[in-house]
């Protein structure tokens, strides 16, 4: 499907370490890949990986936990597991940037969901992720 469809930007959910390594070894040459394990922050558990295509220009990345801690690692609130975000600033090819954020909520806890889509939009607003993504507009 990647090769047929080329995205710029895929976003994949609770990708093992085995398997993400399969995508840096097929599709390293044309794609950034970014994502950590949720378990350790490296590479035990699985991962929220973006692939971004090198023609975009990565202004900056990194991960965060759903929690109330916000550890890595940490099970937040109700939830069954630890969940992480992963998140990069990109400066798109024809102009403008973009914020991607990549997770996969909680399946069991109810107020883990709540909390973790609270917690996002935070982030969001916090790290002026909005429209103009004014607060990297200036890296750019």
């Amino acid at each position: 499907m990647v090769r047929f469809s080329q995205p710029t930007i895929a976003g994949f959910q609770e990708v093992k370490a085995d398997q993400k390594h399969d995508f840096e070894t097929a599709f390293g040459d044309a794609y950034h890949f970014f994502g950590v394990g949720r378990e350790d922050g490296i590479s035990k558990g699985e991962h929220m990986l973006l692939m971004v295509h090198k023609s975009v220009e990565v202004i900056a990345t990194g991960t965060f936990w759903l929690s109330e801690t916000g550890e890595v690692g940490s099970v937040g609130w109700d939830a069954v597991d630890s969940r992480a975000v992963t998140w990069s600033v990109l400066q798109l090819p024809r102009g403008g940037l973009v914020c991607v954020l990549n997770t996969h909520l909680d399946h069991g806890g109810t107020l883990a969901r709540q909390k973790s889509a609270e917690m996002i939009a935070k982030w969001v607003d916090d790290h002026g992720c909005g429209p103009e993504a004014s607060r990297y507009r200036q890296q750019a």
